[in-house]
């Protein structure tokens, strides 16, 4: 546990532990280990890599170039619509 009494005379307590990054995808929670994962990593952990895709993030689309240095953070949201095929 740290403290900081920059705000007051009253030591005020903060929790250093690890608590897993969570995200949002399709409207799901998910949560992951780090506080760091690329789009690069969130689509192989989810095993998109050979699937026709598009992912809007945060209200945006991402293209595919951009996803190795799209990075996510806590509370992003992220809506992935893949392609089907079909007649």
């Amino acid at each position: 546990m740290l403290y900081d009494k920059r705000y007051s005379n009253k030591f005020k307590f903060f929790n250093c532990k690890n608590n897993p990054m969570k995200i949002y995808v399709n409207g799901q929670q998910k949560s992951f280990g780090s506080n760091e994962i690329s789009l690069t990593s969130l689509i192989e952990k989810l095993a998109l890599n050979e699937k026709k895709f598009a992912i809007e993030y945060n209200g945006e689309i991402i293209s595919k170039s951009n996803f190795s240095q799209t990075f996510l953070k806590e509370g992003d949201k992220l809506e992935i619509v893949i392609a089907v095929g079909g007649g």
